[in-house]
């Protein structure tokens, strides 16, 4: 992450505890889940070189560090130190190599490191950068011939975003993060790589009450505590007529083979 996002919109971001009630809560309301969509469309082997950028808490470069087994090493790169703290707590093989730094210092980290890479992964996390293009690039130095990316970003409809936009002024920020996919990912990876393959996922996120609502809503980035009482009024008119409020939430997959 780097000083694009400043002040709350930033500690939102970087925050562990709100990423793991975003997760929570996601996995409670979800109708599909997105972990599992993406492990079954990534494909990683033993003593592979993984390289997880903007790793969070450690979701994927756990799973990952159990498939390429101690012959494989995972360097997973994070602003939040906080979340690198509890990566490291969680690390049950010694083969992930965890960095509590901004993604966009990614030229003076790699070298350090002193690793080639088969895959590099990114999930919900390149557009915290303040030019994610250049941190693919330079990022691909370190790519083997015919490794592979595989970057996982939201995308249009968001429905949550929509819904929060008729109460409070959405930051361009997120705004922003919504449509890197489109905007600057597919025509990036097109014109750089021999093959692009791009999955959506399709995600429906319900609600049953406003309390669950409120509790993730308050964990974004584009959180705005007064909108409440206008927000939970049209929340509770759409309970009352269709007994759920429910949300489109998608993503892209982006999959690039290096030339």
């Amino acid at each position: 992450m780097h000083t694009k996002y400043k002040g709350q919109i930033k500690d939102r971001a970087i925050s562990s505890k709100m990423l793991r009630n975003r997760l929570n809560l996601n996995k409670k309301i979800s109708s599909k889940d997105l972990h599992s969509w993406q492990f079954s469309r990534m494909e990683f082997k033993k003593g592979e070189n993984i390289l997880d950028l903007g790793c969070g808490t450690g979701k994927q470069s756990l799973k990952i560090s159990s498939i390429v087994g101690k012959q494989g090493k995972v360097c997973a790169i994070d602003l939040s130190k906080e979340s690198i703290q509890k990566l490291r707590k969680d690390t049950k093989i010694k083969n992930i190599i965890s960095l509590a730094d901004s993604i966009d210092n990614i030229a003076d980290i790699l070298p350090k490191v002193k690793l080639d890479y088969d895959k590099i992964i990114s999930t919900y996390a390149i557009y915290y950068s303040a030019n994610p293009a250049k941190v693919l690039k330079l990022s691909s130095n370190f790519l083997k011939e015919n490794g592979k990316f595989y970057i996982t970003v939201p995308t249009t409809p968001h429905g949550m975003v929509n819904f929060a936009s008729k109460f409070s002024k959405v930051p361009k920020n997120v705004i922003e993060s919504i449509n890197v996919g489109n905007k600057i990912l597919i025509p990036f990876f097109k014109k750089n790589f021999k093959k692009v393959k791009i999955y959506k996922f399709n995600n429906i996120i319900r609600f049953n009450n406003f309390h669950d609502f409120y509790s993730l809503y308050k964990s974004t980035t584009y959180f705005n505590s007064r909108s409440q009482k206008k927000m939970k009024s049209d929340f509770e008119k759409i309970m009352k007529k269709n007994k759920i409020v429910k949300f489109e939430k998608k993503a892209l997959l982006i999959e690039a083979t290096k030339k």
